[in-house]
């Protein structure tokens, strides 16, 4: 049996569809992989969903700076 608990994010960009940790056995998730964690996220697959996750995917822009200044704000 699987239970899904939900990933809190703060700050996660409410748009995205829900994150969930898969607690117990996954179907697609082999032994042989090894310990690990499993996620699943639940995406709106109808035509309109699609619609709307192409657009707001195209509203993103490339983040600018520089590997030394992304590693900063990692750090915080």
């Amino acid at each position: 049996m699987m239970e899904l608990l939900s990933v809190n994010l703060p700050n996660r960009d409410a748009t995205l569809p829900p994150l969930y940790e898969v607690v117990g056995t996954h179907p697609l998730r082999s032994p042989a992989m090894g310990v690990g964690r499993t996620y699943i996220v639940y995406c709106d697959t109808t035509a309109e969903g699609k619609k709307t996750a192409a657009l707001y995917n195209h509203s993103l822009g490339v983040p600018k700076g520089s590997l030394k200044d992304v590693n900063e704000l990692g750090a915080k």
